[in-house]
């Protein structure tokens, strides 16, 4: 099954070839790590790997959300969780896990509800 990604600008792109996926992520990453204009760009601040009905949402933060976006009308449990990188090459891992279809893996590492999430302290990709 083929993978999608969400640039930080907005551009979607299917990706059909396995062979892509390190280069895809670190690219997706390198648009987190550099800002385009003289004033952080809040409005554009997050890249997305989707696999299936998943996806890994990265932002300029560090804050990482996982959703299902599968259509649940009579389910209560929550179709977004989050999780905080603790580093670049842990957002980089889990966006590399769901380009390759291994989101049993992503759903393992620890994502909470919103409301269970340790507070910001800085911004994981921003230089400053």
């Amino acid at each position: 099954m083929a993978f999608t990604s969400k640039a930080r600008y907005g551009g979607m792109k299917r990706y059909t070839d396995d062979g892509e996926i390190s280069t895809v992520v670190e690219s997706l990453i390198r648009e987190l790590e550099t800002e385009k204009f003289a004033e952080p760009d809040e409005e554009h601040c997050q890249i997305a790997i989707g696999y299936g009905d998943w996806a890994v949402t990265v932002m300029v933060s560090g804050l990482m959300v996982l959703d299902d976006m599968r259509e649940r009308p009579n389910e209560r449990l929550p179709s977004e969780l989050f999780k905080r990188a603790a580093s670049r090459e842990e957002a980089a891992q889990l966006l590399t896990l769901m380009a390759r279809g291994e989101v049993e893996a992503v759903r393992k590492v620890g994502w909470v509800p919103r409301e269970q999430m340790p507070p910001w302290e800085r911004d994981l990709f921003r230089q400053s």
